[in-house]
């Protein structure tokens, strides 16, 4: 999987090419395969659910981990990416974004 667009504020902005991580384990992989938007609150939430950072790009970081997020499908029925939103402060997001997300964008429409 690639990232295609990737900013990172606390990271000082756009964050560099990555190479590709298979599909398998992982986040990414999860809602993928759920094809269903998931809300994490902590880190910890976000780890107990596959994420992880790979190598290579942990070398590049400043360590300062994003607390809560949420990821969802790019498109539900093909699920080929996903759209992941994260903030540095805990349960800093609730259904309320997802949904308001959903409501928004084409491609949940």
């Amino acid at each position: 999987m690639i990232n295609q667009y990737e900013y990172d504020r606390g990271e000082g902005g756009y964050v560099d090419f990555i190479e590709p991580i298979k599909l398998g384990a992982g986040l990414t992989s999860k809602v993928i395969n759920l094809r269903q938007p998931l809300l994490f609150g902590t880190d910890a939430e976000q780890k107990a659910n596959g994420a992880y950072i790979p190598h290579q790009e942990a070398e590049l970081m400043s360590g300062v981990i994003a607390e809560s997020g949420w990821a969802c499908p790019s498109f539900p029925e093909t699920a080929c990416g996903i759209v992941v939103l994260a903030d540095y402060r805990v349960n800093a997001f609730n259904e309320n974004h997802v949904h308001l997300l959903q409501t928004l964008s084409p491609i949940w429409a």
